[in-house]
């Protein structure tokens, strides 16, 4: 009598909660210590994740389509990621954010010569929860100034946003072949 696979499903749940009673358990009886200090560790247990289920990947791929992307094509000098949060998440809520790091090259000059320590990022791409609050605040705030107070180190730099509309894998994967090609390229032409 197969009913479409729940004893599968019920099987996997099951061979997963037996290895996490193994895990939970020190095989030579000693409580780990090595990271009993670190505040990361605090009100986390170890548990070992089953096979991604249809209905898990379905959920996951619906929250993705719901979220929208921003790209930052300028970071103000020495600006970090705590601080691009701070400032964007007064419009929505945020997910991921990747801002690209200054050419080690570059940092090593710069150092060399007297200049700043600090690390400096290029630009950047931040992801709101909500694909409608990003396009909001690519279009409102593309062009304007950061602000804070007036003599703050951010004040007179202006956002360089624009919202990043969704791409299907074969568009993305037709992009970077041909970003590919132009840099491979001499003279820069298709």
């Amino acid at each position: 009598d197969d009913d479409g696979g729940d004893d599968d499903d019920d099987d996997q749940i099951q061979d997963g909660d037996e290895e996490e009673n193994e895990e939970d358990e020190p095989s030579d009886g000693k409580k780990d210590e090595g990271n009993s200090g670190r505040h990361d560790d605090v009100g986390k247990t170890s548990k070992v994740k089953g096979p991604l289920t249809l209905k898990k990947l379905q959920k996951f791929q619906e929250k993705q389509d719901r979220t929208g992307v921003v790209y930052l094509s300028r970071i103000p000098p020495y600006m970090k990621p705590d601080k691009v949060r701070h400032l964007l998440s007064k419009h929505g809520k945020l997910g991921r954010i990747y801002l690209t790091p200054e050419d080690p090259a570059i940092r090593k000059r710069r150092k060399a010569m007297g200049g700043n320590k600090k690390q400096s990022f290029v630009d950047g791409w931040v992801e709101f929860e909500d694909k409608t609050v990003a396009k909001r605040v690519a279009k409102t705030l593309n062009t304007t100034p950061i602000g804070g107070k007036q003599f703050s180190f951010y004040s007179a730099d202006l956002w360089n946003i624009k919202y990043l509309y969704p791409m299907s894998s074969t568009r993305m994967h037709m992009t970077s072949i041909m970003f590919t090609d132009i840099s491979q390229n001499s003279n820069g032409t298709i």
